[in-house]
Order: C-alpha cells, then structure tokens, then sequence
C-alpha cells in the first residue's frame, strides 16, 4: 500500500513539548486507500532522507506563522511566535521531497510554506498588507466557524470542483507572490489566492482547512487526489 507522511505542529504545556496532528488527517488518508505515518518535528542535524525512504507523498499542516525571515522580511507585529526548529526542518523535507518528485498536499501554514520554499512570499497579516473584504481570520468563538466562496480558474480544483466551493478560513496570512513554476487557481472574492499548484500536478496548496470537513463529499477528493499521485512501491 502507500504510505502518506503527514507532518505534526508543536504544542506547548508548561515546559513541555509535544508534536501533534489531527486525527482527520489520518481518517482520511484512510479513507483514500492508504497507510498514514505521522512525522515528528527532526532537528536540523538530522537528515530528512530516511523518512523520504519511508513514505510515497507528504501532508504538510497548518500551524504557526513561518518566519518572515525565510523571504527577507522581518517578522510582523502580528506574527505568531517563531519556530526555526520546525520552520528548518520543514523546509528542507519538503525540497529533499520535490527533488524525487513526490506528491505533496500543503494546508494553511503548509501551502504558504510551499510558496515560500519554492522562492514565493506571503503576506504577514492580510489586514494591515492589503485591504480585503472577505473575513479570513476565524471568530474569537471556535465553535462558530467562519466560511466564505472561492472561485476556480484552472486547474485541479475546477476539474474537482467546478467553478467555486464554500470554504471554511483560518488565517490572518496568505500568499503574496506565487512562486514560479505554481499557478494560483482558486481566488477568494476579495482576490486573496486560496490554491496553488505546481506545473507538474505534483503539488497542491490550500489556503483552508479541507480536514475539518471530512463528512462533507469535497474533501476526501484532496486527499484521493494526492493518493492517486503517489507510486505505488508495492508495500
């Protein structure tokens, strides 16, 4: 079977660190046909290529904002903390992972990481870089979720999706400058890119959280799309 490697963000409790990810990450990796594996946070010592050896394609989840200073800007006021030892890690599995080629779905934090490791940028807080009229951020109140419209011009989200989705929002950062070789395929109405996609079909970024919707009949498509990508190395 293949085998999904979905990234983990850090949680800290006191002088505690913990890595976790949510557990409708793996239900539908599942649910796609395929055996997923959970991948820690590694130090920047540690190489990313045994665990490149062990999967067929990547999940790279939301989280804290990525350091600004990985495109030449220092960090916005707004900025959630800094995480070099995740921001690091991350960086260098995903290009290690571009380099053999394998299928890549990043959601939130991870579609503007792909951006920015593929030479793009993001904007820091989307209230104060430019003047949107879509609500992006999510609501003080966790229980009511904030959604909105994307529209599809290209790509794999029109040959999914059609011509637009409702969508739910999570971020107070977005992509800026899409990085060469990736197209922006789906726009929210205030024009905030919410997809980007590699040339090649292997890469697919989402602005939104596709997860967290896993009973509704959109969401597994991402993740049987990214499945369907992977070589099969007869595990």
């Amino acid at each position: 079977m293949k085998v999904i490697g979905i990234l983990c963000w850090p949680l800290r409790e006191g002088r505690r660190t913990y890595d976790q990810t949510n557990e409708y990450f793996t239900q539908l990796v599942e649910r796609a046909g395929a055996i997923p594996l959970i991948i820690p946070t590694f130090d920047a010592k540690d190489p990313v290529e045994p665990i490149l050896d062990a999967v067929d394609g990547l999940v790279f989840v939301g989280g804290n904002d990525v350091a600004g200073f990985y495109f030449g800007e220092g960090p916005h006021p707004n900025s959630s903390y800094i995480d070099w030892r995740r921001d690091d890690f991350e960086l260098r599995l995903y290009k290690a992972a571009r380099k053999r080629n394998l299928p890549v779905l990043g959601v939130c934090r991870g579609m503007q990481l792909i951006n920015i490791a593929e030479g793009g940028d993001i904007y820091q807080d989307i209230p104060e870089d430019r003047v949107p009229y879509v609500r992006h951020r999510a609501y003080d109140d966790l229980l009511h979720v904030n959604y909105h419209r994307i529209f599809h011009r290209s790509g794999v989200m029109k040959e999914l999706f059609g011509d637009e989705m409702v969508v739910n929002s999570f971020h107070h950062q977005g992509v800026r400058r899409v990085a060469e070789g990736f197209i922006a395929t789906a726009f929210s109405a205030d024009g905030q890119v919410e997809v980007i996609e590699s040339e090649d079909g292997n890469v697919i970024g989402v602005q939104f959280h596709p997860e967290y919707e896993g009973d509704q009949p959109q969401s597994p498509k991402f993740f049987r799309y990214l499945v369907s990508r992977c070589e099969d190395r007869g595990r």
